[in-house]
């Protein structure tokens, strides 16, 4: 991804942008895996709390080049092949998460234990 690369609107249909519109306000906090032009959106256009987990460190570069200083997106690298645990948060902690699944395609699946018969 290159800075030309995002875009000022997120990856999603455009019924999906006119949702979030409308639902997304700046006391809104979301939570996304996976970084980019949504990080971007959410951060400036939304003005609202984002917190982002991304694997790819040049992405998160990338991202915290094109935001601003005094956007409220906090971005969180991880190198585990498994994302870390989210169920710290509680119930109410965020208004929206968004999940991508691009993001979901570079987690390797978890090895299931074998079974001894």
């Amino acid at each position: 991804m290159t800075k030309c690369d995002v875009r000022s609107e997120p990856w999603l249909t455009e019924g999906a942008i006119d949702f979030l519109r409308h639902f997304i306000n700046p006391t809104s906090r979301v939570m996304e895996t996976g970084g980019g032009a949504s990080t971007v959106w959410f951060a400036e256009q939304c003005r609202c709390s984002v917190v982002t987990y991304e694997s790819d460190p040049n992405y998160i570069a990338i991202i915290r080049s094109i935001l601003k200083p005094f956007s409220r997106a906090h971005l969180h690298p991880f190198v585990s092949p498994i994302p870390p645990d989210w169920t710290s948060y509680s119930d109410e902690s965020f208004d929206l998460v968004l999940v991508d699944t691009g993001f979901t395609k570079r987690i390797p699946a978890r090895k299931q234990p074998s079974r001894s018969a």
